[in-house]
């Protein structure tokens, strides 16, 4: 579920670089959403498989400090991109870390 959820997640993600119309925008990032709302209760399963009981609250902690700080520097970081290629193909290039995360929880 998880790993479906982060291939989903990226690849209409990136897709959206490939519209034509708003619609097709919108209908590729509602997706993208639900299919990030399903992997994120897989992941934190996983997160409590791997780690010990009493270590939870340090390891809920973690990943939602890690989550926070992408939610600030993903944006920087895509400005940098945007500078150097197009719009479109910065959102193509997207791709990447979600494919990434996919193939670390495999």
């Amino acid at each position: 579920m998880a790993i479906g959820g982060y291939s989903a997640t990226a690849i209409l993600s990136a897709l959206t670089g490939a519209t034509t119309s708003v619609v097709q925008a919108g209908v590729l990032r509602s997706a993208a959403w639900v299919a990030r709302g399903l992997r994120v209760p897989a992941r934190n399963t996983l997160l409590a498989d791997v780690v010990p009981t009493q270590a939870y609250r340090r390891a809920y902690g973690l990943e939602r400090t890690m989550d926070n700080l992408d939610a600030i520097v993903g944006p920087l970081l895509a400005l940098g991109l945007i500078s150097l290629v197009s719009p479109r193909a910065a959102i193509l290039i997207s791709i990447t870390p979600e494919l990434l995360a996919a193939a670390a929880i495999v």
